[in-house]
C-alpha cells in the first residue's frame, strides 16, 4: 500500500508488467501489485512513469491481474514495454470530475444543487433531449411524448356498442362509437308494385318498396339484325332486339403452305376460317465433276434460272472420300458466296463422302442471275474424286 501524503489521499497501487507487451497490445498482465486494483472503470495506470518510454493507459476491464486497455491516453504515445516495467495507478482529472460530482450528490452545493425536479412534458410530440444543467440531476432534461396522431380511431361497423378506449396513445384510437343494427326485412316487390318510401328508423328503412315493372314478350331476332335497346317499360322490354351478325363469304386460299385454322370471326359462318394448302414443291440442280479433285477451283459450273427461287439446301457428295483434311465446296450467286457465314458451307469431312448445307445466309435468286460452284479445298493425303452438289430450290 502507498504511504505518506500521496497515500492519504487515495489508494495507490504499483506494480510491474509480467510479460512483454508491443505498442499495440490492447491486454497486459501485472505482477506484484502492493493494492486491490478498483473494480470502477474506467482507471488508468502510468508505465514506466518518469522514463522517456512513459506512457498512459486505459483501463476498462480488471480480471485477476489481467487489464484490458486503450493505448496511448492524455496525450502520451504508445510504445513497446519490457516486462518488470513500473506500473502504477494514477489519478487523473476524469477521477477528480466523478470524485466531485458524487460529493455534490451526498453533500449538495460545491457547484450546483441536487435538483430532483425535472421538466414536464405538458405539449404532444415533443422529442427527448439529455439534460445540459450542472446539477447533480440534470433535471432540465425532457422524455418524449407520443402525437396525437398516433393511432386513428376504429371504424365503427353497423351494430357496434360504444366502447371507452384503452390504447396508450393520446387518442385512445381503439374507442367506438355506437351503431345502430340493421332491423327488419325489406318487403318483397312483386311485378306492378308501386315503389314507397321507407319510414323504418333503421339504416336500411327496412319497409321501403323498390317498384316492378310487369313482363312483356321480346320480338324475335333475325340473322342480320341489328343490336337495338328496348324503350318499352314493361319488364321485359319487350321491344329489344338482339343483335344477330350477318353471313360473310369464306376467305380464299391463294398462297402455299398455309396452315388450317378456325375461324374466330364472329359472322355466323366464321368466314375467316382457312383450309390447308400443299407447300411448294422442292426442285433440284445437280452439279457433277468427275476424277480427282483439286483445289482451289472457281466458277467451274455454272447454272442460271429461268424464274425467281428460293434455294432451301445445298448437298455435296464425292465417289472417293478425301484423306488428311475436308473438302470445301461453296456456291456463289453472280460471283458472291451465298455463305455470309463461311462455317456454313458445305463440308465433306476426312473419310467422309456427303454433307448436307441447309444454313443459307443468301437464299434468293432472281431470274437471269446465275450460280456457280467452287472448290475451295480437297484431302491433303487423297483429294477425293468425282463430286456433285446438288441444290435444292422452290419456285417463288
Amino acid at each position: 500500500m502507498a504511504s505518506g501524503a500521496r497515500g492519504a489521499l487515495l489508494q495507490v497501487v504499483t506494480a510491474r508488467l509480467a510479460l512483454d507487451i508491443t505498442s499495440g497490445a490492447l491486454t497486459m498482465v501485472t505482477v506484484g501489485a502492493d493494492g486491490p486494483w478498483p473494480t470502477e472503470y474506467p482507471y488508468y495506470l502510468s508505465i514506466e512513469e518518469g522514463t522517456d518510454r512513459w506512457e498512459i493507459v486505459r483501463v476498462d476491464n480488471t480480471a485477476g491481474q489481467t487489464h484490458t486497455i486503450v493505448r496511448a491516453q492524455q496525450g502520451t504515445t504508445a510504445v513497446a514495454h519490457k516486462a518488470d516495467a513500473s506500473v502504477h495507478l494514477n489519478l487523473t482529472r476524469g477521477d477528480l470530475a466523478r470524485l466531485l460530482a458524487r460529493l455534490e450528490q451526498l453533500l449538495g452545493g460545491g457547484g450546483g444543487t441536487a435538483g430532483n425536479t425535472v421538466v414536464s412534458e405538458t405539449t404532444y410530440g415533443l422529442s427527448p433531449t439529455a439534460g445540459v444543467d450542472t446539477d447533480f440531476s440534470r433535471e432540465d432534461h425532457t422524455h418524449g411524448s407520443p402525437t396525437l396522431s398516433a393511432a386513428a380511431p376504429t371504424t365503427s361497423a353497423v351494430g357496434d356498442v360504444a366502447a371507452n378506449g384503452s390504447a396508450t396513445t393520446p387518442a385512445k384510437g381503439d374507442h367506438l362509437h355506437g351503431r345502430e343494427s340493421f332491423g327488419g326485412v325489406p318487403g318483397a316487390s312483386v311485378v306492378g308494385d308501386a315503389g314507397t318510401a321507407g319510414a323504418a328508423t333503421t339504416p336500411s328503412r327496412s319497409d321501403h318498396k323498390h317498384p316492378r315493372e310487369s313482363f312483356g314478350s321480346p320480338g324475335a331476332s333475325g340473322v342480320g339484325d341489328t343490336g337495338n335497346d328496348g324503350v318499352a317499360t314493361t319488364l321485359a322490354r319487350a321491344d329489344h332486339r338482339h343483335q344477330r351478325e350477318a353471313f360473310a363469304a369464306v376467305q380464299a386460299a391463294i398462297t402455299y403452305a398455309i396452315a388450317t385454322a378456325n375461324g374466330s370471326a364472329s359472322t355466323l359462318a366464321r368466314s375467316d376460317h382457312q383450309h390447308g394448302t400443299v407447300p411448294k414443291h422442292r426442285q433440284e440442280i445437280t452439279f457433277s465433276r468427275t476424277g480427282a479433285l483439286s483445289a482451289p477451283l472457281a466458277g467451274a459450273l455454272k447454272w442460271s434460272p429461268g424464274v425467281a427461287v428460293t434455294i432451301t439446301g445445298v448437298r455435296a457428295s464425292v465417289g472417293t472420300a478425301p484423306v488428311g483434311a475436308s473438302i470445301l465446296v461453296d456456291v456463289n450467286k453472280n460471283g458472291v458466296t451465298i455463305f455470309t457465314t463461311q462455317s456454313n458451307r458445305p463440308t465433306i469431312p476426312a473419310a467422309g463422302t456427303t454433307d448436307d448445307a441447309n444454313a443459307i445466309d443468301v437464299p434468293a435468286v432472281s431470274a437471269g442471275e446465275f450460280l456457280t460452284v467452287d472448290i475451295d479445298q480437297v484431302g491433303s493425303t487423297t483429294p477425293g474424286s468425282d463430286l456433285t452438289v446438288t441444290i435444292y430450290y422452290t419456285v417463288n
